[in-house]
């Protein structure tokens, strides 16, 4: 997956987020707008697998690392 990223569906349910992966997908670089802190966390994340059982999206930092496929700033992937 070193060169390919997911595409997740992602619904507002109320309050919170359900989230569902799709299928892969082909990445192509974008120079000059790349974070590298973003890449490595995306490249650890699917390393470590899982993708597809990512449930939900939290919009906030108040769940557990250990809960969270994937995080950012002020958001959350998780798998339930």
């Amino acid at each position: 997956m070193a060169s390919a990223g997911a595409v997740f569906r992602i619904e507002r349910r109320g309050a919170g987020y359900s989230a569902c992966w799709i299928s892969q997908v082909a990445i192509f670089p974008c120079a000059g707008n790349r974070d590298e802190a973003s890449e490595r966390a995306l490249a650890q994340a699917f390393a470590k697998g899982g993708w597809q059982k990512v449930t939900r999206l939290y919009r906030d930092r108040e769940i557990p690392e250990e809960r969270c496929w994937l995080s950012g700033r002020g958001w959350c992937l998780v798998c339930d």
